[in-house]
C-alpha cells in the first residue's frame, strides 16, 4: 500500500515537472504554447500567430519560415486582426488590447480592457468586388473591440478611446460577438451559448439594431462559433453538440443542418462562398459544401483541440491553430498543396 502511494506521488510529481518545464520552454520560445489566434495579412504575404504565452510569431507565406517574433505585454492572446493596409496588428489578451506596427515590429499602444472577445479594423472587403467600409487610400484610424456586450472604439493614431457603447440594443452581460461580415459590413452576428440553450442574432454595427434573429429551435445546445462567407448571403454557426447550422441572411431561415462532429465545434471559416471548414475538440477538420448541405472530406493534422482558423483573402491558403495543455501547434495548407505542413519556430530565435 505504501509502495503504491509512493509510486502515485512520484508519477504526479513527474507530470507536474513536465508541464512546468513545457510552460517554461514555451515562454522562452523553444516550444509553442497553445495557439489561440491566427490572421493572414490582407496582401497574403504574412501569417501571424498568437499563443497562450503571449508570443506573436510572424511567418512568410512564400516559404512558411519564421520571419520574426514579438512579445505581448501580457500572456494569453485570445484574438487578433490586421488593418486593411497591412501596417497595424491588434492583439487582445485577457487583460488588455495592444496595437503593433508590423512594418517596424514596434509596440504602439496598450488599452487596459479585459475579456475582449473580438477585435476588428473596419475595412473594404478584400475578397469581394463589393465596396464597404473606410477609404483604403487613408491609413487606418479606428479599432473596434467587443467585451461582454460593450463595443469599444479606439483611435489608432493617438491611442485614445473614442466611444464605448452597448454593441446592440437590449444586450446584456455575457453575450459574445462571434463573427463580423466584411462583404456585408457593418453586419455582425452575436449570440450566447450554454449547455442547454442559446441564441443567434444578426445586427447592424452602425445602428445597433437587431436585423435578423436566426432560427435555432432545431439545436438543443448553444452556439460556440460563427463565420460569414467572403460574399455569400449566408452565415454558419457551430454548436456544443457538434452540429453546424447554415442560415439565409435575408430571412433568418435555417437552410442546412450539418452533422459529422462528435465533439464541440471550436473553430470555423469559409474557404469560399460555398465551402466551409470546421474544427472540433478532437482536432478533426471537416470540409462542407454549404450550397448543397453536404459533407466533403476530413483532415486531422493533430489530435488536440482546435482553437483558431484563418483563410487568406484569395482563399488559397488555410491555417489552423491547435493547443492542449501547455503545447500548441500550427498547420498550414498552402497554395496548391495537398497535405498540411507544420510550422515550427526555431529554438533560440530572437
Amino acid at each position: 500500500m505504501i509502495r503504491r502511494q509512493t509510486v502515485a506521488r512520484f508519477t504526479a510529481w513527474s507530470v507536474f515537472l513536465i508541464l512546468a518545464a513545457t510552460a517554461a520552454l514555451a515562454k522562452e520560445g523553444a516550444v509553442q504554447a497553445e495557439v489561440r489566434a491566427l490572421s493572414f495579412t490582407p496582401n497574403g504575404k504574412l501569417l501571424i500567430t498568437g499563443d497562450e504565452a503571449g508570443k506573436i510569431r510572424v511567418w512568410r507565406t512564400d516559404t512558411w519560415k519564421l520571419a520574426y517574433e514579438m512579445k505581448s505585454k501580457s500572456d494569453s492572446i485570445r484574438c487578433m486582426d490586421v488593418s486593411f493596409d497591412n501596417s497595424l496588428l491588434c492583439v487582445a489578451t485577457w487583460t488588455n488590447v495592444e496595437i503593433w506596427n508590423l512594418e517596424e515590429h514596434k509596440h504602439l499602444f496598450t488599452f487596459p480592457e479585459k475579456e475582449i472577445t473580438k477585435v476588428f479594423f473596419p475595412r473594404l472587403h478584400r475578397r469581394s468586388p463589393r465596396s464597404y467600409g473606410p477609404d483604403t487610400r487613408k491609413p487606418p484610424n479606428e479599432l473596434l473591440a467587443w467585451s461582454r456586450g460593450v463595443l469599444w472604439r479606439w483611435d489608432t493614431t493617438n491611442g485614445k478611446l473614442k466611444e464605448a457603447t452597448r454593441s446592440w440594443r437590449g444586450a446584456v452581460s455575457g453575450h459574445d460577438v462571434m463573427a463580423i461580415s466584411s462583404s456585408n459590413y457593418p453586419l455582425f452576428v452575436f449570440g450566447e451559448g450554454t449547455l442547454f440553450s442559446g441564441f443567434l442574432r444578426v445586427s447592424n454595427l452602425e445602428s445597433n439594431d437587431v436585423l435578423i434573429p436566426l432560427d435555432c429551435s432545431e439545436f438543443k445546445e448553444g452556439p460556440q462559433v460563427a463565420a460569414f462567407p467572403p460574399s455569400g448571403p449566408v452565415v454558419a454557426a457551430g454548436f456544443i453538440d457538434g452540429s453546424i447550422g447554415v442560415w439565409d441572411l435575408t430571412s433568418g431561415k435555417l437552410l442546412h443542418t450539418l452533422k459529422k462532429h462528435k465533439k464541440r465545434v471550436t473553430a470555423m471559416a469559409f474557404l469560399r462562398d460555398d465551402i466551409l471548414v470546421s474544427g472540433d475538440e478532437d482536432g478533426l477538420i471537416h470540409v462542407w459544401d454549404t450550397d448543397k448541405g453536404e459533407f466533403l472530406k476530413t483532415h486531422q493534422p493533430a489530435r488536440s483541440l482546435i482553437h483558431a482558423m484563418a483563410v487568406s483573402n484569395d482563399g488559397r491558403s488555410f491555417a489552423v491553430g491547435y493547443g492542449l495543455g501547455n503545447e500548441g501547434r500550427v498547420f498550414v495548407l498552402g497554395k496548391g498543396a495537398k497535405n498540411f505542413q507544420e510550422l515550427v519556430p526555431s529554438k533560440g530565435r530572437p
